[in-house]
């Protein structure tokens, strides 16, 4: 992935999409597959695993210093059930919890 800072046309997006000659194409340039892994969240961080490896995956991203996460689930309600019952208790056990 290109780390360098990408810049867009304002018509490629909203409204000025059908103006701008960006509706010629539908992948904002970047390629189908890039576009659907980004519309899937696939260019984002992925956590997978026991809830163990999960919870030393929170860890370890905490030790490299990012203080908040945005979590997505296929199956929102047994995802989010399942940090409830699962993960967030082990990363109590081990120390990590709100003030």
């Amino acid at each position: 992935m290109n780390s360098e800072q990408q810049t867009f046309d304002e018509g490629a997006f909203g409204e000025g999409r059908s103006t701008s000659g960006a509706a010629q194409d539908p992948y904002l340039g970047i390629g189908k597959e890039e576009y659907e892994d980004l519309g899937m969240g696939m260019g984002a961080y992925q956590l997978f695993g026991s809830p163990e490896t999960i919870a030393d995956q929170l860890i370890d991203l905490y030790g490299a210093g990012v203080g908040q996460v945005a979590l997505s689930f296929l199956d929102p309600h047994h995802g989010v059930r399942q940090m409830g019952e699962r993960i967030i208790p082990l990363l109590r056990e081990r120390g990590y919890h709100q003030s």
